[in-house]
């Protein structure tokens, strides 16, 4: 047991490890004699005395002195401890009045611990925190006071909600300011790093204080430049038809960025230099710009439209023959009694072509592609279609 003791002669609060000293064994050790008996040295409070005794535990030569105990007296060795030298050492300490003050609160207890922070600590009555203050002293005025002997008062340390990144923690400290409280802490607050509230805020109990570290970096990295589409219209080609007449080429670039970090975080970064090595080579893409379709050629285009799909034969001469009673394979013919089908499969109304492409007025192209996908949906083959406008003259 680690013990400190008031000395009683003193003026001043004061403590000393009696650990150190309080063991310290008079003769050199050896075994107890054939005769059983040894020379105890009884240490009380500072006064001793000396017994030769034949008793075998602490308690037992206490009993035999005489020496009484209260509850709170600290014996050390413990009272269980065996004599087992011929030379033995006993201490006895005291307990003492103690005023106890925690803030507002008051504690008359009785202590012989010698420490002010384990006379707190041991008292039964109060909690410490590590980051808490106890001081003691002799009591001066006791008629002031009300008490004789010792006081032990705690300072407490202010709990404090401490944000760092992602980590919420309690800290307790005896700043005065918020930047005080990280000098106490060890923690340095860089000249970009943000602090909520500032820096020179008053601390208060319970109060949240929230410490964003702010980084910057410097890269260069290596990006490719993705080429530009470059579209050459050809008269002579159907709408619709699309070719890539070049494919292109990435270019290579250095690009130098400036990057912001917040607790290792990354949250912006900046552009502040480009630079090209490699220019790009644009991508050529050739496109037909024809909208004068003839008959024959929407009639063409059906034709290879529906053999993709698998209707030759029988069933394009049911689409061809359809679709010529319909409109005549014409891509801007309304219905002359003004019921609003329009195009080569007649669609009513005719913007429902639009969900095949915005064009469906000038595009014989997107015109069969609907009307393919509606004969394919509806009657499941040209051929299907045709025989139901032959019995109802409509589809």
């Amino acid at each position: 047991m680690n013990i400190f003791r008031f000395s009683r002669f003193q003026t001043k609060f004061a403590a000393f490890a009696v650990g150190s000293v309080a063991i310290l064994l008079t003769g050199q050790s050896a075994d107890i004699t054939a005769s059983n008996t040894a020379v105890v040295n009884v240490s009380i409070d500072g006064d001793k005395q000396s017994v030769t005794t034949d008793a075998e535990t602490v308690e037992e030569v206490l009993e035999r002195a005489e020496i009484e105990l209260s509850e709170y007296d600290l014996v050390e060795p413990g009272l269980d401890a065996e004599i087992t030298n011929q030379v033995f050492n006993i201490n006895v300490y005291r307990a003492l009045p103690v005023l106890l003050i925690d803030g507002e609160d008051e504690y008359s207890i009785k202590s012989a611990y010698g420490s002010a922070r384990l006379i707190a600590e041991n008292s039964g009555e109060v909690e410490l925190h590590d980051e808490d203050r106890v001081e003691g002293r002799l009591v001066e005025n006791f008629i002031r006071v009300g008490h004789v002997g010792y006081k032990v008062e705690i300072e407490r340390a202010v709990p404090v909600q401490l944000q760092m990144g992602d980590k919420e923690t309690t800290v307790r400290t005896h700043a005065a300011t918020v930047g005080e409280m990280f000098e106490e802490l060890d923690i340095s607050i860089g000249n970009n790093d943000i602090v909520e509230p500032a820096l020179d805020t008053a601390v208060v109990e319970g109060m949240s204080v929230t410490l964003v570290q702010v980084g910057f970096e410097t890269v260069t990295e290596e990006e490719e430049i993705a080429p530009d589409t470059e579209v050459i219209r050809d008269n002579n080609r159907p709408l619709g038809y699309e070719e890539v007449e070049n494919s292109g080429s990435a270019g290579l670039a250095l690009v130098t960025y400036e990057i912001e970090y917040r607790d290792g975080v990354e949250v912006d970064r900046k552009e502040v230099r480009r630079v090209v090595e490699q220019s790009p080579e644009p991508r050529v893409v050739v496109v037909g710009n024809r909208s004068n379709y003839t008959v024959s050629d929407n009639r063409l285009f059906g034709r290879e439209m529906a053999a993709e799909r698998g209707w030759s034969g029988s069933e394009w001469t049911c689409l061809d023959n359809l679709w010529s009673r319909e409109s005549g394979w014409r891509h801007t013919v309304s219905n002359y009694q003004g019921s609003g089908a329009y195009g080569i499969p007649q669609a009513l109304p005719g913007d429902k072509m639009a969900s095949h492409g915005s064009d469906w007025r000038t595009n014989p192209r997107t015109q069969i592609a609907w009307g393919l996908d509606y004969i394919s949906n509806r009657y499941r083959t040209p051929c299907g279609a045709y025989s139901f406008f032959q019995s109802n003259n409509w589809y």
